[in-house]
């Protein structure tokens, strides 16, 4: 997540995954753009939806440029 993006975007987050990144949404966690491995991106979307609470929490903080809360990385 990045602090510097404005409030008219709908709540995502930014992932990187064995050097390919991507953009999800958090709900429902869906990949809006960018490209990673089909096994990478079930995975990813597994995490979010695991942690879509901590995900929406950090998005809310970034909206007020607070600092990001720690979620757990995503076990291979």
């Amino acid at each position: 997540m990045f602090h510097d993006e404005g409030k008219h975007h709908l709540p995502h987050f930014h992932a990187e995954y064995g050097g390919e990144k991507a953009v999800f949404l958090i709900a429902p966690p869906i990949r809006l753009k960018g490209n990673v491995k089909k096994r990478a991106e079930a995975m990813i979307l597994e995490w979010a939806e695991r942690y879509r609470k901590e995900l929406m929490d950090n998005y809310e903080r970034a909206m007020q440029k607070k600092p990001l809360n720690k979620i757990m990385p995503i076990d291979d």
